[in-house]
């Protein structure tokens, strides 16, 4: 008896499990994520002081198919990623107020359960100031002025990282799910069985 319900209380639970692990893969648009069958853009977060310097990375971006949009300053970044989802954050390093590299380390603070891939633009080059932005938390650097074909380069890197961080959560979600059905069925079994004694 028990192998019959356990046979008919798996098998949903396994297709269910490879639907979810198989449309976890990366998307076909690579500016793209799909949500229900429908592609939605990524949304890049562009904070720079400088307001040309703005305006012209989220035109290119823009262009690129993304959603985009625009702080003038660190804390109105921050801000910005705790009220509604970012994918890409891409920030001026040297702002007044909170500086790109104060920026990132408080995005990461932030308990997100999603990834977000951070890009810090800058003019420094030294090896201890990358390490610096590293240890912040940043995952890329791109130096000023941005060169479009480096600046699509790294979103597509980053796009992949994001592509993996999301195909993990689903299968973790799966593995929690089939475990909790697992435990459901040991205490199914458990009664069962004390009553057999009774």
């Amino acid at each position: 008896r028990f192998n019959f319900r356990l046979h008919l209380a798996l098998r949903p639970r396994r297709q269910a499990a490879d639907v979810l692990v198989k449309g976890s893969g990366v998307p076909s648009s690579a500016t793209t994520v799909q949500h229900a069958d429908t592609p939605v853009p990524r949304h890049v977060l562009v904070v720079d002081d400088s307001r040309a310097q703005r305006h012209m990375l989220s035109m290119q971006l823009r262009r690129w198919g993304y959603r985009v949009t625009e702080c003038a300053s660190g804390d109105a970044g921050l801000a910005a990623c705790a009220d509604e989802a970012v994918d890409i954050i891409i920030s001026d390093w040297m702002m007044p107020g909170l500086t790109g590299l104060e920026f990132c380390r408080s995005f990461r603070e932030l308990g997100r359960e999603s990834y977000g891939y951070f890009i810090l633009l800058t003019s420094k080059s030294e090896a201890t100031e990358i390490a610096d932005g590293l240890e912040a938390g940043a995952d890329d650097f791109l130096t000023k002025p941005v060169a479009s074909s480096e600046l699509r380069a790294r979103l597509r890197a980053g796009e992949r990282m994001l592509a993996m961080q999301a195909q993990l959560l689903a299968k973790n979600r799966v593995i929690a799910s089939t475990l909790a059905e697992l435990q459901k069925l040991y205490d199914s079994l458990d009664r069962d069985l004390i009553e057999a004694r009774k």
